[in-house]
This record gives C-alpha cells, sequence and structure tokens, in this order.
C-alpha cells in the first residue's frame, strides 16, 4: 500500500480503506479514497484512514477535522480511535483544549466544541497531554488512564472503553 520509496510525493497522506454509512458534506470531502492536507467534514457514519507512516485511526461521524501532515491532525469535532505503530510516534490530534501526542499507542480521542470538552483513553501504550499554548505537559497517560479538559481545564475522568467500543465498532 504505502511501501514505494521512489515516489513519496505522489502518495497522499491518507487513503480512506474502509467506510460505513459515511456521508461527506460537499465541499469538505476527500478526492476518490486519496486524503491531503486540508478540512474534512464527515457529516454521518464511520471511516478508516491509513496514513503513509500506517497510523490507522476510525473516526466517527459528526467530525470535522484538517489533516495538516501525516502525524498531526486538527480534530475540531468528533470522536477518533487510533492505532500508532512505532514508526509514527509523536502522531498527535489537537483539540481546542490540548495536544494528545502519541507514544506508540492505542488510544481514544474526542472533541466536543459545544460543549467545550475534549477527552483521551489510552488502550495501550502512553499518550501525552500537551497544552497548546505554552506546549507545557499536563499529564502522562498510561494503560487504561483517561484525561478529561473541560474549557480547557484538566479533570479526573474514569476509562471509558467500553463506550467507545460500543460507539466505534
Amino acid at each position: 500500500k504505502f511501501t514505494s520509496i521512489d515516489t513519496p510525493q505522489t502518495q497522499p497522506i491518507a487513503q480512506l480503506i474502509d467506510f460505513y454509512k459515511a456521508e461527506f458534506s460537499s465541499n469538505h470531502a476527500p478526492k476518490g479514497s486519496a486524503l491531503d492536507k486540508g478540512m474534512y467534514e464527515l457529516k454521518s457514519g464511520f471511516i478508516e484512514l491509513q496514513f503513509r507512516n500506517n497510523a490507522r485511526i476510525l473516526m466517527e461521524g459528526p467530525a470535522t477535522f484538517s489533516i495538516v501532515d501525516e502525524l498531526n491532525i486538527n480534530l475540531t469535532q468528533g470522536k477518533v480511535r487510533a492505532v500508532i505503530p512505532q514508526m509514527a510516534h509523536v502522531f498527535t490530534f489537537h483539540t481546542e483544549d490540548a495536544d494528545f501526542v502519541d507514544l506508540g499507542t492505542e488510544f481514544f480521542v474526542s472533541a466536543n466544541p459545544a460543549k467545550k470538552l475534549s477527552q483521551v483513553d489510552v488502550l495501550s501504550g502512553e499518550v501525552n497531554v500537551v497544552e497548546p499554548a505554552s506546549e507545557k505537559l499536563l499529564k502522562n497517560l498510561k494503560y487504561r488512564q483517561s484525561a478529561r479538559l473541560d474549557s480547557g481545564v484538566l479533570k479526573k475522568s474514569p476509562f471509558r472503553s467500553e463506550e467507545h467500543t460500543s460507539e466505534l465498532q
């Protein structure tokens, strides 16, 4: 899939590898199965993306996100399950309240701008929660740990694997 060394510029940053009842907004939709830099709006359904670095994300709509590059996604709204291999170390989801920086792991991220909430739940590995403006480390999370940001304030949060699993499968 993403094995060619000769022509990396011609490969999109991510490929849409699976979907279920996915509906994109017409002016923020991928061109075919290729996703490059830019904003996307998934109105409903589910999509699975695979990045050049083999990072995989499963996203549930409604979701609004921008692909910055192969290691950075701005998640304005939505729910994501990410499986990040070692080669994509430091893959980061940027939300309004925090940057969730992967340290080789599998985790859930959700962003709800209407409620000013962001949450991360770590399934394996580690994730750093970083304050965007200062780049200060707010929390290092490990297996079965969670963090919730409510209007930018870090709060304790119970691990929610069952809730995500039912929503994202």
